[in-house]
């Protein structure tokens, strides 16, 4: 859509995420479909899984796609495992970093977050400087 155009008018890497549902996964397809030809570097996490086994099937099954239909390189960034911490951090209203900093999902995103652009930057650290009060709080 537009937004996703204009969110992504010069980025050089995009990351796209899916769940290990057949809607998620359709929509992480469209999204490097949309971004594909415009130069970018596509990274892929799966999100919620149940197993590492599963995630890896998956991201397998999205670079396959990817690379026979759209010619796109897409590289396995990792998985966020499904963890009882999340949902309990929305209902918190805090942040999951600040929230359980040492759960699976947290320690899985400052994995990732290691890998993007600020990733010199402890990923931690950063969460509780960007969300200072909430932090303080939890």
């Amino acid at each position: 859509g537009e937004w996703l155009s204009t969110a992504s008018a010069s980025p050089r890497r995009a990351i796209s995420s899916a769940a290990p549902e057949p809607t998620a996964i359709t929509d992480a397809y469209a999204t490097i479909k949309s971004l594909c030809g415009a130069g970018v570097d596509f990274g892929l996490v799966v999100n919620l899984a149940e197993s590492t086994e599963t995630a890896i099937r998956i991201a397998e099954r999205l670079k396959h796609t990817s690379r026979m239909f759209l010619q796109a390189d897409v590289e396995a960034w990792g998985v966020v495992p499904r963890d009882p911490a999340v949902p309990q951090s929305v209902w918190a209203r805090t942040p999951l970093m600040c929230l359980s900093p040492a759960s699976p999902a947290a320690k899985a995103l400052g994995r990732l977050a290691q890998r993007c652009p600020l990733g010199d930057v402890a990923a931690e650290p950063y969460f509780r400087r960007l969300f200072p009060p909430l932090c303080r709080a939890a």
